[in-house]
């Protein structure tokens, strides 16, 4: 399949045919897909611009482009605007060899960023004025599992992201591998921090989380591709249990590689102790692995920037970082030590310095400069490996020198202060009566769909217990981060209590902090319920009355159900 877009028009994706993706293609109703993260490009406007349409395709006698610092500019939003186009491929699962040409022969000097797939990174290069850009590259199609789905969903499409000032797409060039030409897989298998990460746009690097099993493909030569089943919340145990082996098992074949970083969530569950649970499942997948004449590599898991109160590092990691060197010895396993060398920097950037790797105000989660500094290490190390079959792997890896200076003190943007949603939620539990009550967990999903937040994919350890493969992690964590979620909510111990029912006042709460995100808040009057509730509940209870979701004579501690709380967000008119 070949697109060449000399001297056309930009055609619009559209189920089943393959076109340019912008901000109103993401709003038809039956492009799901484009909506998960995991079956699309991963990037999507910030969530109170999915209304507006600022990406303006252009196209010349050299291609399709847009212009990213006008389109940012129309947002208010610092940041670079990508350039998506989404190819359909009715050949199935497989390897496929994308050959991209850019054209930037009336452009000056300016440095781009490929991504395939997922937002997974191919190329970060300098394009010189005048040169025309053609680079092959290789990638994996297969069945996935998105997050908050329990089934799988077949690879349909490969999607290409050009990020710079006004490149020129001039061809994209898909072809699949046949037997005769198979090359080698790199299945990579772990938590949060290596999935494939999805971000915002206007696209700011610092500000985007990121996995380093995303980056990785920027320092392999043409001859491997990587397919990425890491997730968040992941364990070794619910990489299994919850079908995401089962994908990679299916397709793996001699010659590949399977790479594994769990422990993140491992050390959270009782049974996956270091030298227990954890262990044990590593050796089941390295014995499967090589069943089939693949290449089990053990990566350590990525430090966390945690450090105590006395200044010194706390090493949270240390026990699984050390069971998985023991495993290696023992079972003639590469390990790969991500935990030191991250240790290392930590250490030698110091606590403030460190957290220009990590997303803005998360200790264990990189943001892309980071997960790119780690995949460069991993590449190195992949490197130097030698034994027999691993060496040929190794030959694989091209030059891991490239630099990806990470600023300090980056902050996400926020909506403007004057932002409203233009409708309320549309996804509001559905209910035949009045008496399914409503969940904790639903409460905290309703009120973020209910102030168009997006559902946040990696989960960041605020309640003791929520793990992140849950189907509601990222929309708590979501609530959370907007502030929907004050301390009050949890009990000693961290725990939010998810599958619990939420009763009128721990709803009103929250629903209250979600009207704040977006409207002013009504002049604060004395109501009836002041002397039933606690004192720091006071004043969202009282905004709760004069909203109307409370009425004289409720009862604060009554269970509520779905259809009072969907007519209470109906209510709000978010």
């Amino acid at each position: 399949m070949k697109y060449d877009f000399r001297n056309a028009s930009p055609v619009r994706y559209a189920t089943g045919t393959s076109g340019f993706v912008t901000e109103a293609e993401r709003r038809i109703e039956s492009e799901e897909r484009l909506r998960i993260p995991e079956l699309s490009s991963a990037f999507f406007p910030h969530f109170w611009l999915t209304e507006t349409d600022f990406t303006e395709l252009r196209s010349d006698g050299n291609g399709i482009y847009l212009d990213s610092d006008a389109d940012a500019a129309k947002t208010g939003v610092h940041g670079a605007v990508p350039l998506l186009f989404r190819a359909e491929i009715p050949s199935g699962a497989g390897n496929y060899r994308v050959k991209i040409e850019i054209d930037n022969t009336d452009g000056g000097d300016e440095e781009i960023l490929i991504f395939l797939m997922r937002r997974r990174l191919y190329a970060k290069e300098i394009l010189r004025a005048g040169e025309r850009f053609v680079r092959s590259y290789d990638v994996n199609v297969c069945e996935f599992i998105p997050r908050g789905y329990r089934h799988e969903f077949d690879g349909t499409s490969i999607d290409v992201s050009v990020v710079g000032k006004r490149p020129r797409l001039t061809s994209v060039e898909i072809e699949k591998l046949t037997e005769e030409k198979e090359i080698p897989t790199v299945w990579v298998a772990g938590d949060s921090t290596l999935t494939d990460q999805s971000c915002a746009y206007p696209y700011t690097p610092s500000t985007s989380y990121s996995g380093w099993g995303q980056m990785l493909s920027a320092f392999l030569e043409r001859g491997i591709a990587v397919s990425n089943h890491a997730h968040s919340g992941l364990t070794t145990h619910t990489f299994r249990a919850g079908g995401h082996h089962a994908i990679v098992k299916r397709h793996m074949k001699k010659g590949d590689v399977f790479l594994m970083q769990f422990a993140h969530n491992d050390q959270k569950t009782d049974f996956l102790t270091a030298e227990g649970g954890y262990r044990d499942r590593l050796i089941e997948y390295i014995a499967e692995a090589r069943e089939v004449g693949a290449y089990p590599v053990i990566v350590t898991p990525l430090a966390r920037n945690s450090w105590r109160g006395d200044g010194t590092y706390n090493d949270l990691l240390y026990d699984y970082d050390r069971a998985c060197k023991r495993v290696g010895e023992e079972y003639g396993v590469p390990v790969i030590g991500l935990h030191d060398f991250m240790v290392e920097v930590i250490l030698a950037e110091g606590l403030e310095s460190a957290k220009r790797y990590y997303y803005p105000g998360d200790f264990t989660h990189t943001n892309d400069p980071g997960a790119y500094m780690c995949a460069r290490f991993i590449a190195r190390e992949l490197a130097k490996l030698t034994d027999e079959g691993y060496a040929s792997l190794a030959a694989l890896v091209c030059g891991a020198d490239g630099e990806w200076v990470a600023p300090h003190g980056v902050k996400p943007p926020s909506a403007p202060a004057d932002f409203k949603a233009a409708e309320a939620v549309k996804e509001a539990p559905a209910a035949v009566d009045d008496k399914t009550p409503l969940t904790r967990a639903e409460a905290a999903d309703l009120l973020i769909k209910a102030a168009h937040f997006f559902t946040v994919n990696v989960y960041n350890d605020m309640f003791t217990d929520i793990l992140g493969h849950e189907w509601y992690a990222g929309a708590v964590e979501c609530a959370y981060q907007n502030g929907l979620i004050p301390s009050e909510l949890a009990e000693k111990g961290g725990k939010f209590r998810p599958d619990e029912a939420i009763n009128l006042a721990d709803f009103a709460v929250m629903a209250v902090l979600a009207y704040a995100s977006r409207n002013r808040l009504p002049n604060e009057k004395p109501c009836p319920f002041d002397e039933a509730c606690e004192n720091w509940r006071r004043a969202h209870i009282r905004t709760a009355h004069a909203l109307g979701l409370i009425a004289d004579g409720d009862d604060l501690s009554s269970v509520l159900t779905k259809s009072r709380a969907a007519k209470a967000v109906s209510l709000m008119a978010l």
